[in-house]
C-alpha cells in the first residue's frame, strides 16, 4: 500500500545516471530487440557516403556513439579502408566494444567526459549514427565542442536521426514509479528548420 502512495504519473528527468542504466541495459541486459539503426543501415550509410565522393582508404575514422560497433563492422569489411576507432558512453557499451575489437587494431574510447582522451584534430570522419536525438541541449553543445576538437581541418562529422518524430508516440510508462518516457530515450526530434 505504502508503494501505491509513491506512484505518480511525471516525466522522467534524464540524468547521466538514468541513460547509462537504459543503454546498459540495451547493451548488455535486453536478450531479445529489433536490430538497432546501424545493424540495419550501416551498410547503405556507407555506401551513400561513397556514392558522394568519400573515398575511406586512407582515413581515420570515428564511430561516436557507437552502441554495439555495426557501422564499425561494415567500414572494417571494406577492402579498402583506413582506420577505424569506436567511441561509447556507458560502462557495458565500452566493455561490450572491448570485447567485440580487442582482435583489432581499432581503439576504443570512452566518451563518458569531455574532452575525451581522444587528441585533437585526429579523425578525417566522425560519424554521429542515431546519436543526437538522445541529446539534451547541453549534452548537445558539449558533443558538438568534442566532435570539432577531435575532427581535423577540413573533416567530415556524418549524423544520421529521425525525421521530425513524434516523441509522444513512443512513450511508455514505468508501471512501479509512474516514470513516463521514450522508449528508446529519445529526446529531441530534428527537421529542416532545426
Amino acid at each position: 500500500i505504502n508503494k501505491m502512495n509513491k506512484f505518480k504519473y511525471h516525466e522522467i528527468e534524464w540524468n547521466g545516471e538514468k541513460v547509462n542504466r537504459i543503454w546498459n541495459y540495451f547493451t548488455k541486459i535486453q536478450k531479445s530487440q529489433t536490430k538497432w539503426f546501424a545493424e540495419l543501415m550501416s551498410s547503405g550509410i556507407v555506401n551513400f557516403c561513397k556514392l558522394h565522393g568519400i573515398n575511406f582508404k586512407n582515413l581515420k575514422i570515428l564511430d561516436y556513439g557507437a552502441g554495439k560497433g555495426f557501422l564499425a563492422d561494415t567500414l572494417l569489411a571494406q577492402k579498402k579502408i583506413g582506420t577505424v576507432d569506436v567511441g561509447e558512453f556507458s560502462k557495458e557499451g565500452l566493455e561490450f566494444l572491448n570485447n567485440k575489437f580487442n582482435k583489432n587494431s581499432s581503439k576504443v574510447f570512452d566518451l563518458s567526459a569531455t574532452p575525451s582522451q581522444i587528441q585533437e584534430n585526429t579523425y578525417d570522419v566522425v560519424f554521429l549514427i542515431e546519436v543526437v536525438e538522445h541529446l539534451d541541449d547541453h549534452y548537445l553543445e558539449e558533443t558538438r565542442k568534442e566532435v570539432y576538437r577531435i575532427l581535423k581541418p577540413g573533416g567530415l562529422m556524418i549524423i544520421t536521426t529521425p525525421f521530425n518524430e513524434d516523441l509522444e508516440a513512443n512513450k511508455v510508462c514505468c508501471p512501479d514509479c509512474g516514470s513516463i518516457f521514450h522508449r528508446v530515450q529519445h529526446i529531441q526530434t530534428w527537421t529542416y528548420e532545426g
